[in-house]
């Protein structure tokens, strides 16, 4: 576990190193916590869990079949076991609830300049 955090920190700060105009910012959590990503406001949010691209769709009352759940973009199936996420429009923020470690990874928005970096950890592992 620690190499993960190990490994996910090294990546961040290559990234938030370079000379493009790439906005990163970063999330902590706790299993079990709420997480808030202030990503902007966007009708579609994008994660990288490991090696899988995820799309998740603001509900906007025209699409309730395909929104409000993380799908798989490649299989276009919807996320087993995924944390419940939901958006705040008045402040512009996604919100995961209870969070997991497989919540743990790359956020963005269709926009790719802003990009957040979602870190989870168990209680007592870092001090909580």
């Amino acid at each position: 576990m620690r190499v993960f955090f190990i490994l996910i920190f090294l990546f961040t700060i290559f990234i938030g190193t370079t000379d493009c105009e790439t906005k990163v910012a970063y999330s902590y959590g706790w299993i079990g916590d709420n997480v808030d990503l202030e990503l902007g406001k966007s009708a579609q949010y994008r994660r990288l869990i490991g090696k899988v691209k995820q799309v998740y769709r603001v509900c906007n009352g025209k699409n309730a079949a395909k929104c409000g759940y993380w799908e798989n973009i490649k299989t276009k199936k919807k996320v087993a076991n995924a944390s419940k996420t939901t958006f705040n429009s008045t402040g512009n923020i996604l919100t995961i609830k209870k969070v997991t470690l497989k919540d743990a990874g790359t956020y963005w928005t269709n926009d790719v300049n802003d990009v957040t970096y979602l870190m989870v950890s168990e209680p007592g592992l870092l001090g909580k």
